[in-house]
């Protein structure tokens, strides 16, 4: 484990290294979901550091030709999306020797606001008031959920590669079912 919170597994074909990533992910969620309810998420924990375009960059130079590379993530980053982000050179590149397969996460937050209210947000820095009342700001967070699934899949198509959108509430055994192979 990475000093920046990262966490890099050699790639296998092995059910215990499959385990072995879907362990840590959950010990990683849960301790997250802990620190953040019980308001203990610090300034370090929140700041940016390590991204998934530096994860795509090392992937780059692990990965062998005929490898499936599996991206689990919000995508939040829409500055690496762009046409000349980094995210995007390097699908790209992992694009041309190995099947891409991008796992769009999202939670029912992302895609709708809850019913018309304010409701207090941080990102844990800043706090800050939303009015979901108006059909306006309704409208503009449900176009903002779609316009960057849309890119992220303009992005990963363009890798060659697939993209399934779950939700934090789906049942990801189900929902994935024969989509990896």
């Amino acid at each position: 484990r990475g000093v920046d919170g990262h966490e890099a597994f050699r790639p296998r074909k092995a059910r215990d290294t499959v385990l072995r990533i879907q362990h840590r992910l959950l010990a990683a969620c849960e301790a997250l979901a802990e620190r953040y309810a019980a308001g203990r998420a610090t300034q370090e924990e929140t700041a940016e550091g390590f991204g998934l375009a530096d994860a795509l960059v090392q992937a780059r130079r692990v990965a062998r030709p005929g490898t499936t590379v599996v991206i689990v993530s919000d995508f939040a980053d829409g500055a690496a999306l762009a046409d000349d982000g980094e995210l995007r050179r390097s699908l790209q590149r992992i694009g041309r020797h190995c099947d891409v397969d991008a796992v769009l996460v999202s939670d029912p937050f992302e895609r709708e606001l809850p019913a018309g209210d304010v409701y207090p947000l941080s990102d844990g820095h800043r706090r800050v008031l939303l009015d979901t009342a108006p059909e306006g700001t309704r409208r503009s967070w449900r176009d903002a959920h779609r316009d960057r699934a849309r890119r992220v899949r303009e992005v990963v198509l363009g890798a060659r590669g697939r993209v399934l959108e779950a939700g934090t509430e789906d049942d990801l055994e189900v929902l994935l079912g024969g989509w990896l192979r």
